[in-house]
This record gives structure tokens, C-alpha cells and sequence, in this order.
């Protein structure tokens, strides 16, 4: 779900930049900090898109937008209120293939990975388009895009990724409109739409729960019902990265506590 995977292991030591993008910025009016996510709809009379993501530890987000043609455009977010980073983009249509890049320190032991070469998917997008696995984008309200040479993809099934409330009940129209939402789980189904070896042997690939958490004190969330007999097992807490060394195999139903400000992912390995 990232671009660039050059690898960076010492603490403040950052890989390399990407290669630059477009530069024709578009202009950018101060957006509204609710709800997170992207939000079409007017400001001041003119339409576009609400664009608003958490993070407490970014000392800058820059928002991309992405063409057909797959040419990246940066907006630098200017506003920031809460730690929420937000700006309003005028002609930003539903469908406006999507990405951030975020500016902060690079410290992997303490759970910091601030990467301004990665580009990395919104946790409240409705929807994921990618044409070359595993790179992602993802789109304000669920259109698939294209990229040059490719035949446009083919609409995601729903079982492949999906949207939970902290409580474990699968997202509603109204759970997305409510500006206090700050916590959301996303659920990616590792058995869908699967790759095959050479030999034509399905490739299946591992479940992920990610749990994310932008309140500023812990938070539990109930694990839905996701494959049958999943097995949950922690492998990323970005609040307590050693806590997941030793967290016990969870269930549908179990609670599992992110700290403040995390992320939380969970995997649950692929049926053989």
C-alpha cells in the first residue's frame, strides 16, 4: 500500500525522497477538521472536497491527488486544528483518486515512521483502487481509476475490505457522517480477488485488521466477525511497539485496547 520501499532502519535516517512530483498546485481553501476523511461538498459556493486526516507527531502532510494518467499533484495542508490536518479543494469530484504524504521524525523503535517517500492510504477512504499489487490509492467516494496501459480495474468485491466501528457493527451511512467519529477498524480479506503461482496455485494471502484510534486516551474495540474461526494475532502497536511481542491470539467479539493517537494491526493467518 506504499510506493518507494527503500529500506531505512536507523533512527532519523530517512530514505530517499521520491522522484518529484507534478508541480502545478492547485489552490487550497481552508477546510474543516470533521469529519476525517473526504467530503465533497460546497465551500463559500464553490463544490469540491473536504480533505482531513489525524496524526500528532507530523510536522507537515502534504495531500496527493492523482489524474488518470496516474500524475501525482501535491497540496501542502496548511491548517491544523486538534491534530487534525485539513484543507477544502475546489473541484475535487467524487471519485478523486487520492494519497498522503506526512513530514515528522523517523524513529522506529519508539513506533515513529514518518516517511514523506511513502505514500500512504487514508484510513477513512471509502474505497481502494490499485492496477500493481501492492500499491494503493485510494478515492473520495469508491470509483476505481485507471492508469496508463491498464484496462480499468474492475470494481472491488465488499468482502475485500470493509469498515467497522469501534463496537465491531460494520459502518453506516450515519457512523461516516458523525463529526465526533475519531476511531474506525478496516478489514482486509487476504483470500480475495488472490494471485497464482506459476504453477496456477492460488496465492492466499494473510487477513489484517487495522485499528485505528485518533482520541487523545485509550480506546476499546470489539474484533467483528470477519472469516470464520479467525485467529487474531497483534503485530503492530504504534503506541507501545513491544506490547505486541506478548499479546495473547484473539477472537471475533474479544476487546482489544489501542492507546491514544495509534494505530493498532492485527493479522490473522490465511486458511491452508
Amino acid at each position: 500500500m506504499t510506493t518507494n520501499q527503500a529500506p531505512a532502519t536507523a533512527a532519523g535516517a530517512v530514505p530517499a525522497a521520491r522522484s518529484a512530483p507534478d508541480n502545478r498546485t492547485p489552490v487550497a481553501l481552508p477546510g474543516s477538521p470533521f469529519p476525517l476523511g473526504a467530503t465533497p461538498g460546497t465551500r463559500l459556493g464553490i463544490a469540491g472536497t473536504n480533505f482531513a486526516i489525524a496524526s500528532s507527531v507530523a510536522s507537515g502532510v502534504t495531500l496527493c491527488l492523482f489524474d488518470e494518467a496516474g500524475a501525482e499533484t501535491p497540496i501542502p495542508l496548511r491548517d491544523n486544528d486538534a491534530d487534525v490536518w485539513h484543507a477544502f479543494v475546489p473541484g475535487a469530484d467524487p471519485g478523486q483518486a487520492y494519497g498522503y504524504r506526512v513530514e515528522g521524525p523517523w524513529d522506529p523503535a519508539r513506533g515513529l515512521r514518518c516517511n514523506p517517500a511513502k505514500l500512504l492510504l487514508d484510513p477513512y477512504a471509502r474505497a481502494i483502487t490499485s492496477t500493481t499489487r501492492p500499491t494503493a490509492r485510494t478515492t473520495a467516494t469508491g470509483r476505481p481509476t485507471t492508469s496508463p496501459g491498464t484496462a480499468a480495474p474492475k470494481a472491488r468485491r465488499t468482502t475485500e475490505l470493509q469498515w467497522f466501528t469501534p463496537g465491531g457493527a460494520p459502518m453506516d451511512d450515519g457512523d461516516w457522517a458523525d463529526p465526533n467519529a475519531r476511531a474506525i477498524a478496516i478489514y482486509l480479506d487476504g483470500s480475495d480477488d488472490p494471485d497464482r503461482a506459476e504453477d496456477g496455485t492460488l496465492l492466499i494471502d494473510d487477513d489484517f485488521l487495522v485499528l485505528v484510534n485518533s482520541w487523545w486516551e485509550p480506546l476499546s474495540f470489539t474484533l467483528p466477525p470477519t472469516r470464520p474461526d479467525a485467529e487474531w494475532q497483534a503485530e503492530i502497536d504504534s503506541y507501545d511497539p513491544a506490547a505486541s511481542a506478548g499479546a495473547a491470539t484473539r477472537s471475533a467479539g474479544d476487546q482489544v485496547t489501542a492507546g491514544p493517537r495509534s494505530v493498532a494491526v492485527l493479522r490473522a493467518a490465511s486458511p491452508r
